[in-house]
């Protein structure tokens, strides 16, 4: 199944991973999410009239960020200003996989970053201790 469906903000799989299974305090977690973008859209006044039609359009969308936004919210209540997400906005059809300016990419980029530094610096200066795996090859969890 495509992380886009059960996992589109993977922060909480993360902190869950860390806490749960290899015993990591929450005090010594820091996640630092950065998203793709998310998209302004213009509310169209028919749906102010109701109706599941005006709605059916956008439903995928509005389900998927609104798992996104509580799961950034969450992980914010965990580890207070040791998470952060970086989801820059950008105008509706900006950017797409298969059409993109590289210099209008560029640019959105240098500025979401100019704007984010005082908040992510901090993520670069930590030095982590060697991984070291709970579980070789061989161990097979069960549940």
């Amino acid at each position: 199944m495509d992380g886009d469906i059960w996992a589109n903000n993977p922060s909480l799989v993360g902190l869950t991973e860390a806490h749960a299974t290899l015993a990591c305090p929450l005090e010594e977690v820091s996640i630092l999410n950065i998203g793709t973008s998310t998209e302004c859209k213009e509310w169209p006044k028919q749906r102010d009239w109701g109706g599941k039609l005006w709605w059916a359009a956008d439903v995928a969308d509005l389900i998927m960020s609104s798992q996104s936004q509580a799961i950034s919210k969450q992980c914010g209540l965990l580890l207070r200003e040791r998470f952060y997400r970086l989801d820059v906005q950008v105008p509706a059809g900006a950017f797409a996989l298969d059409r993109y300016d590289n210099q209008k990419l560029m640019a959105r980029a240098t500025h979401a970053t100019r704007h984010a530094i005082p908040n992510i610096e901090g993520f670069f200066c930590h030095k982590s201790t060697p991984f070291d795996p709970k579980f070789d090859q061989e161990t097979t969890i069960t549940c």
